[in-house]
């Protein structure tokens, strides 16, 4: 399922000069504003909350290091972590 993560995660690979800091400092913008959005219906908070959990996995395995047989990442995730890591670091 595609969402607001894979639009994000996808566009700043693309972008001129993108660096894995440059993906990371994106998410973390994302995890901060779905930390302070608040929502009234249930279905919107249930969507807010998968997200917010998708960032958080996704930023532990940018600090940490992915193994992926050690782990249960999706593959939507995976996909993501692989075109992170293919850019440089700095």
């Amino acid at each position: 399922m595609r969402d607001a993560i894979d639009d994000l995660v996808e566009r700043e690979v693309q972008l001129s000069g993108a660096t894995r800091e440059s993906v990371f400092d994106a998410l973390v913008e994302l995890d901060v504003e779905l930390s302070r959005r608040r929502l009234r219906s249930r279905a919107d908070e249930r969507k807010k909350n998968y997200l917010h959990n998708r960032v958080s996995r996704l930023l532990l395995y940018f600090r940490h290091g992915f193994s992926s047989s050690s782990s249960n990442a999706t593959p939507e995730d995976v996909r993501l972590i692989n075109l992170i890591e293919a850019l440089p670091s700095s």
